[in-house]
């Protein structure tokens, strides 16, 4: 089971990785442009992280019911549920640029950043939000298929494109684009819409593949999707709102807010490629392999999935936090951190072998209960930790105590134990092998009938 969850978790966390990767590029050439170019992408990052958390949700419940059917043999019905999440991932995706260009300037002006150039660019970057959540989806179709290298290819391709361009656009004296943030979200367009285009060419052949469905399944499937994808959607919206909250009460520090600014979005950044994005790529993988077993009725494979996957990802993020403490001079200097914002950094990055290995363990854990439909379990953890116990925290370190950014730390590792803890005690109460084995009532005909 080990070499399985591996085999389909690596295009996973490689694809997430290359996602992400094209921000830290972004973050790289911001810096050539100073703190509040590297606070304007640092924002479009977070506005692009609602969206990926959306996504992420309709992909979770695209993911579950998708993999159930296949698991069970009925390919007919899984594919029909791949329809229904299609033509929701382009309803969603449209909401999320229009939204997204509007709200731009209101964001730029809360948070104190009074650029033209990073108005430009958060607008403009606004347009790939459509195919960016619906590549998500065609991921969670195509890993719920084992069909995990395109994926990685579907996510390589828009890194290439998008990567290419931007060194390209920024630096070419001749283009209008040279030494701007417009180059960056030009590029991240182009990339994104070609990307996601021959994902969808992949996908397409099997979508046909579709049992035709009365207006009553459709009804059903799409309530379905919402029953799964909608906690899921809340508890990642979590991980936002938090972020946000913290960014809020970065503001309040006196001695440098733009320097303090920069320094937490940069740990975002970095926090984001090389622990969170390849987390949820195990936490992906777990969620179709439990999925996969509940649909196959395979109980025992289910606790080897969960075992697979929490030495993976103690083994990987324990190590990745210890060479991050040991790497504070390096990260800055690719970031261009100086200043007091260098000091910020290098007091996050000696908590890292504790921060980094709870934010993995945590997300893999959560996407076990994915893959038992179980999404309201994570969604009351990450109420839980993230919004209530990480607010309170930061709000009483931050505004009465006066620790600074070093409150802003305190509140991630107290809001983080206790999300480990919320998380995992709902793990081990569905699928500890000494209780009695809970599924969603009515198994897998719960996800719908036959057509």
């Amino acid at each position: 089971m080990f070499v399985e969850l591996v085999k389909l978790a690596f295009p996973l966390a490689a694809t997430f990785f290359f996602t992400a990767l094209i921000g830290v590029v972004d973050m790289y050439f911001a810096g050539f442009l100073g703190p509040q170019a590297q606070a304007a992408v640092g924002l479009a990052d977070q506005l692009l992280m609602i969206w990926l958390l959306v996504g992420t949700g309709l992909a979770t419940g695209t993911a579950v019911c998708v993999s159930r059917f296949e698991g069970s043999g009925n390919k007919g019905i899984a594919a029909a549920y791949a329809n229904v999440s299609t033509l929701s991932a382009l309803f969603i995706g449209l909401i999320a640029a229009c939204g997204s260009y509007a709200i731009a300037p209101v964001l730029l002006k809360h948070f104190g950043i009074d650029n033209a150039d990073a108005h430009s660019y958060l607008q403009l970057c606004s347009p790939a939000n459509m195919p960016f959540i619906l590549s998500l989806v065609l991921s969670a179709i195509l890993r719920s298929r084992q069909q995990g290298l395109k994926c990685l290819a579907m996510s390589l391709i828009t890194s290439v494109i998008s990567i290419s361009l931007s060194y390209i656009f920024f630096w070419t004296p001749q283009l209008p684009t040279y030494k701007t943030l417009a180059s960056l979200a030009w590029a991240w367009d182009i990339g994104a819409f070609v990307g996601t285009s021959i994902g969808f060419w992949w996908v397409l052949p099997y979508l046909r593949s579709a049992l035709p469905s009365k207006s009553k399944w459709l009804i059903k499937r799409l309530l379905m999707l919402n029953r799964i994808a909608l906690p899921a959607v809340l508890s990642e919206a979590c991980f936002v709102i938090s972020n946000l909250a913290l960014t809020q009460f970065i503001m309040l520090i006196d001695d440098d807010t733009i320097s303090a600014q920069a320094a937490w979005f940069v740990v975002l950044k970095l926090e984001e490629t090389v622990i969170y994005i390849p987390a949820l790529g195990i936490a992906l993988a777990t969620t179709v392999l439990i999925s996969h077993s509940l649909g196959s009725r395979k109980k025992d494979a289910v606790w080897q999935v969960l075992q697979a996957s929490a030495l993976l990802t103690v083994a990987w993020s324990g190590c990745t936090g210890v060479l991050m403490s040991f790497s504070t001079a390096a990260v800055a200097a690719c970031f261009h951190v100086t200043g007091a914002a260098f000091g910020s950094l290098t007091s996050f990055l000696q908590l890292a072998p504790v921060l980094m290995p709870l934010l993995a363990l945590s997300t893999v854990l959560c996407g076990a209960l994915d893959g038992a439909s179980d999404t309201t379990a994570s969604l009351r953890a990450n109420i839980i930790a993230r919004v209530i116990v990480r607010v309170v925290v930061a709000y009483v370190a931050v505004g009465f105590a006066g620790l600074g950014m070093q409150g802003i730390w305190v509140a991630l590792l107290v809001s983080r134990l206790v999300l480990f803890y919320c998380c995992g005690s709902s793990v081990l109460k569905r699928f500890a092998p000494t209780i009695p084995w809970r599924v969603l009532p009515g198994g897998c005909s719960s996800l719908g009938g036959s057509s």
